[in-house]
């Protein structure tokens, strides 16, 4: 359901906060957060959940959203319990890297199917863009996020099974 909410935020209303001509990508942001907080095994899943959703939206490289968002959440899910996460002060750099890290799987995979793509150019125009905006609104999405986490925590270990 969140899932849906953020690619129904992103498709709809984020065409009007582009800066430099990049839109954030709130699926992203949603993964990496829920990978932070959850681990490898949920970050994964959340990440192959939403980069097929955009996939399907998008209809374009079916599988390449999933893939790099799937891989994603397992590379920030490994950090689990490593890091502080009760403030956003390190998920901000791990979303930078994150951000670097989808879009260099994003161009391999565009490769890979013969998709040419600048390398340079879309590095500077559209990575680090991506990466500073991203990071910037992992700062202002993390600690909602985390606290919802935590309510719903909390109603499961209250609610008899």
């Amino acid at each position: 359901m969140v899932v849906g909410a953020v690619l129904l935020l992103e498709a709809t209303g984020l065409n009007f906060l582009r800066v430099a001509n990049v839109k954030p990508d709130l699926l992203l942001i949603l993964t990496v957060c829920h990978a932070y907080l959850r681990g490898p095994r949920q970050g994964a899943a959340l990440g192959l959940l939403s980069g097929l959703a955009q996939d399907l939206y998008t209809g374009y490289y079916l599988g390449l959203n999933a893939v790099a968002k799937g891989a994603v959440g397992l590379a920030v899910g490994a950090l689990e319990g490593k890091l502080y996460r009760e403030g956003p002060h390190l998920a901000v750099p791990v979303a930078a890297l994150a951000t670097l890290f989808h879009e260099l799987i994003f161009f391999l995979g565009l490769r890979y199917l013969g998709v040419a793509v600048p390398f340079g150019f879309a590095f500077v125009h559209i990575v680090v863009p991506a990466c500073v905006y991203n990071a910037a609104l992992t700062t202002l999405g993390y600690n909602p996020y985390h606290r919802l986490l935590q309510q719903l925590d909390r109603r499961r270990s209250v609610v008899p099974r």
